[in-house]
């Protein structure tokens, strides 16, 4: 094999464990907990609230990201907390055309599969236990949970705006051709 196609084949391998580490929960939060060993399970946590936002991770432009914002309480040697995770998953556009009703759908949807799988884990730090993280652990891949789905849907965007460039020449070469 040349230089070429090993930096190729070294690329798409990145980019396939790339998407497999960011679309599977289970390894995020296995990740987390062995690089974190100041932290413990907490078995029983209650969600008291959760609201679904969308925006833009540029800041502008149309959503692309519709995130999860989770209100919830534990208790810790016998003292209550209470907490929100501001960030707890986000889902990512996949399509071009899917709106900010869409990606919310989508999310309520997974966080409906969640709930009735009762695939979340509370960790909080053993000297503060004001810190607390929630994870979902469900084992299945999803790709909406990876960045990487951003990119295919500006890719779409992108065929899109070169179909329709090439329509348009095409028309103005079948109008004004001499």
């Amino acid at each position: 094999m040349d230089k070429c196609s090993k930096l190729f084949s070294l690329i798409l391998c990145s980019l396939i464990l790339a998407f497999l580490f960011t679309s599977t929960p289970i390894f995020k939060f296995k990740i987390f907990e062995s690089t974190h060993s100041n932290l413990i399970r907490i078995k029983d946590f209650n969600i008291l609230n959760y609201k679904i936002e969308c925006s833009s991770p540029w800041g502008r432009g149309r959503d692309t990201t519709a995130t999860m914002k989770v209100s919830y309480n534990y208790k810790y040697n016998d003292k209550s907390y209470e907490a929100e995770f501001i960030d707890f998953y986000s889902t990512y556009k996949l399509f071009f055309f899917e709106s900010c009703g869409v990606l919310r759908e989508k999310n309520y949807k997974i966080w409906q599969k969640i709930i009735e799988e009762k695939s979340i884990q509370l960790l909080v730090e053993k000297n503060s236990p004001k810190n607390s993280k929630l994870f979902i652990t469900n084992q299945n891949p999803n790709i909406r949970f990876s960045w990487l789905s951003i990119f295919l849907a500006e890719m779409q965007g992108l065929i899109i705006a070169a179909i329709v460039i090439s329509i348009c020449f095409s028309i103005y070469m079948l109008l004004f051709r001499k």
